[in-house]
C-alpha cells in the first residue's frame, strides 16, 4: 500500500516537473526527460529541476503601426523597400 502512495506521489511531481518545463520554455521531448528521470529518481531529479530550471519570462511583442501604401492604398507592417501587396517601391522620408 505505502509503495502505491509513493508511486502516485512521484507520479504527480514527475507530472508537475513536465508542465513546468514546457512552461518555462523546454521541447516536449525535453519535458518528457525531465518527467521520466523525476518518476525513476525523483530524489536526485526534483532538487535539481527546482535548482536549475529556468526563470519565467514574459515576451512582450511589440506590434508596428501598419502604414498605407500609396501605389496600391493597402496596409503593410514592417519598412520593406517594395509593398509587400502590389511590388511597387517604397518612398524614402528623409526626415
Amino acid at each position: 500500500m505505502f509503495e502505491f502512495i509513493g508511486f502516485l506521489v512521484a507520479l504527480c511531481l514527475a507530472f508537475w516537473v513536465f508542465s513546468d518545463a514546457k512552461a518555462r520554455g523546454k521541447t516536449t521531448g525535453g519535458a518528457f526527460l525531465w518527467f521520466l528521470g523525476t518518476l525513476l529518481l525523483l530524489i536526485v531529479f526534483l532538487p535539481l529541476w527546482l535548482f536549475i530550471r529556468p526563470k519565467k519570462t514574459h515576451e512582450v511583442i511589440v506590434v508596428g503601426k501598419p502604414t498605407l501604401c500609396v501605389h496600391c492604398g493597402k496596409y503593410y507592417e514592417g519598412t520593406p523597400t517594395f509593398c509587400p501587396n502590389c511590388g511597387q517601391q517604397m518612398r524614402v522620408n528623409n526626415a
